[in-house]
């Protein structure tokens, strides 16, 4: 009964958000919007393609001859598997360790990447040759010097090619006019993959802002402004999609796309250090990132922004403002009533839907939920048993954290545990404080709440570790301790829909620069991926599970409008129940409604269930 409650209000929250709003004629209604059923792909880990945001290099195709949707993702080996979604979905409602996952494809496992659940068409050919033999980047190629990474795969049908985009995780400040994409084709007999080209982005830019994915335009859109756009015999790929990649400084905080004319094949090889240009296209938007904004970067959360007003370039807007964050002064802080993209405390899928009825670009993403600070009481007495690795502290100071919840049970704190008197107590990348996942909240008194935790990771001194009274407590964005973990108290998801004309303003001049296209809706999406659940239920989405610091969110997005539906993959870890594998992607498939009836292609066969609740 409690689990129905939870879902009926989280359904009544998405709705009521959403027509809370007008939604202009033609554009996608979020509250029509309703999750049909779900299910689970799986990869094997790996060194080649990038897991740090999710599962991101993906797509789907129509295999002539099936009425199921095949999916093709990228393998940590950089190795593509095709798989089938199942015959029959699970319930939107369904934990995610109970769901069906997709099935390897009738031709068969295949290599050594193949399982019951892919057929292996062996690794994407393009990759590095260097060996990182100079201990530095040399062809900024998927591999180099093992941080240049695949992040997006694409099925453009049109032209029969699969393409994959790359960019490097970390200190890639060299990346500038480096290609970023390739395409092969696919033999359908001998279930291989032969490589048609490689491309950098004209004009030239960095590979993080545009090596995140490809979306390819409707044709309504390409036609409406056909007069503005470079000449092209086989269409428009859209690079970018944007996104944190390791390196804040050349990162597009927010949606980005940059239009390119679909290039001819080359003579591209692996290991080429010659750049191939594509077709000169133009960025429709880009949100680089700034410092020069409303951030508490190095500060205290909930500072004060008002006198840092927003500068060009900006990120992209968001409606919601229940956080604050102290990492970077390039992610910014909420102002003037919304919130922005930021940083790793963001990320999201996208592709651009138009059935012929409604169109938008959708957006669903991940956002940190929450913020607050306060002061550890004297009493009761805190508590750290390190055979255990459990405590507990109190605290009388208010307890807000500015997203209409509390702190709860699974949500991570940080506390300081050690005083600069004790040997080895600094508070150089926060060594004095420790993590710690919540367990259990209760008030023993008016006016005080007690944490009982379990650690997550310890302060560095050789103290005792017990939380110190009259020292602080914080929840919140906060970065210690390099990477163990306890960066991100816990998530809410969230839906953007972008109307299509925001772009088409910075075509032709309405918008003097790329930083302006902005949402017309931007709800809350806890209906439409309610296994991971919400701040609002009490219990936000998880980031710091099991001992790390985990990804739960949206990862990748696409649209299948000829059946009316548009999929969104939340990848998470700790995947049980299938594959050993440590990372999986929750798809969901949604139904994109209409405000009136329509003569839209009947959807494909009855394979779905209808949501119940128990």
């Amino acid at each position: 009964m409690r689990q129905r409650l939870v879902i009926m209000l989280l359904v009544l929250g998405l709705a009521a958000s959403a027509q809370a709003q007008t939604t202009p004629a033609g554009l996608i209604d979020p509250s029509k919007i309703t999750c049909v059923g779900t299910f689970r792909i799986a990869v094997p880990q790996g060194s080649v393609a990038d897991f740090s945001r999710g599962m991101t290099a993906m797509t789907y195709r129509y295999v002539p001859g099936d009425t199921r949707r095949h999916y093709y993702v990228l393998a940590g080996s950089g190795h593509v598997l095709e798989s089938v979604e199942p015959t029959t979905l699970a319930a939107c409602s369904a934990s995610v360790n109970t769901t069906p996952f997709t099935q390897a494809a009738a031709w068969g496992w295949g290599g050594p990447d193949g399982s019951a659940t892919g057929s292996d068409w062996g690794a994407f050919p393009i990759a590095s040759t260097s060996g990182c033999a100079t201990g530095n980047y040399t062809d900024f190629l998927p591999g180099d010097c093992w941080a240049v990474k695949p992040g997006g795969l694409k099925w453009d049908d049109a032209n029969g090619l699969l393409v994959e985009t790359w960019f490097p995780i970390y200190n890639g400040f060299d990346t500038w006019g480096k290609n970023g994409l390739g395409a092969a084709t696919l033999n359908s007999t001998t279930h291989t993959l032969a490589l048609t080209g490689c491309w950098a982005a004209n004009p030239a830019t960095y590979q993080q802002i545009t090596g995140g994915g490809l979306l390819i335009p409707p044709a309504s859109w390409v036609t409406a402004n056909q007069a503005r756009l470079p000449a092209s015999a086989k269409g428009y790929w859209l690079l970018g999609l944007g996104g944190a990649t390791g390196t804040v400084e050349i990162t597009s905080n927010g949606p980005s796309l940059q239009l390119v004319p679909v290039p001819s094949g080359n003579a591209c090889t692996n290991g080429t250090t010659t750049p191939f240009l594509t077709p000169a296209g133009t960025v429709l938007a880009r949100f680089a990132a700034n410092a020069l904004g409303p951030t508490c970067g190095g500060g205290l959360l909930g500072c004060s922004t008002s006198a840092n007003p927003p500068t060009h370039p900006f990120p992209a807007k968001l409606a919601y403002t229940g956080y604050s964050q102290t990492f970077s002064p390039y992610w910014w802080d909420p102002y003037g009533g919304h919130g922005w993209f930021w940083g790793s405390g963001t990320s999201w899928g996208m592709d651009w839907y138009d059935d012929g009825v409604v169109r938008g670009v959708v957006v669903p993403y991940r956002i940190v939920s929450g913020w607050a600070t306060g002061t550890i009481a004297a009493t009761p007495a805190p508590s750290y048993n390190a055979a255990t690795g459990a405590g507990s502290f109190s605290t009388t100071s208010a307890v807000d954290t500015h997203d209409g919840a509390v702190p709860h049970v699974d949500d991570v704190m940080w506390a300081q545990t050690c005083a600069p008197t004790v040997p080895g107590c600094d508070a150089a990348n926060a060594r004095d404080w420790t993590w710690l996942t919540i367990t259990g909240v209760s008030t023993p008194t008016p006016g005080t709440t007690t944490y009982t935790y379990a650690v997550g990771g310890l302060d560095f001194s050789t103290g005792n570790h017990v939380p110190v009274p009259g020292m602080r407590w914080w929840f919140g964005p906060f970065y210690g301790h390099g990477a163990t973990g306890g960066f991100f108290p816990r998530a809410t998801f969230r839906l953007q829909i972008i109307d299509p004309n925001e772009y088409t303003k910075v075509l032709n001049g309405t918008y003097a620069t790329p930083d302006l296209p902005t949402y017309y809706a931007d709800v809350d999406a806890s209906a439409l991926m309610p296994a991971f659940g919400s701040p609002a239920t009490g219990r936000g989405v998880a980031q710091n599970g099991g001992g790390g610091n985990s990804y739960t969110g949206p990862s990748w997005s696409g649209a299948d409008p000829a059946h009316q539906q548009f999929l969104t993959t939340v990848s998470f870890t700790d995947c049980t129940g299938g594959p050993n594998y440590s990372t999986c992607g929750q798809v969901y498939v949604w139904k994109i409604g209409h405000s009136t009836s329509t003569t839209m292609p009947a959807p494909r066969p009855a394979t779905v269930p209808p949501v119940v609740t128990q």
